[in-house]
């Protein structure tokens, strides 16, 4: 993750141990045979960036 200091052309990069959940398995619109995840949860196990949540949840696209 870049810390963007002092702005983030000049940021630093970090890792942080995660892990990842992929859920919510649906069909897919575009190809109804199929299904695909939408939802991502990242879970941090160690340390975190400032100002995180340690478990972090995002929707992801039809």
């Amino acid at each position: 993750m870049n810390d963007c200091q002092p702005y983030c052309a000049a940021g630093k990069f970090h890792s942080y141990r995660v892990t990842v959940r992929l859920d919510r398995p649906e069909t897919w619109q575009k190809h109804p045979e199929l299904r695909h995840f939408t939802r991502l949860r990242l879970i941090y196990t160690d340390s975190r960036p400032a100002q995180t949540q340690r478990e972090v949840t995002y929707k992801l696209w039809d």
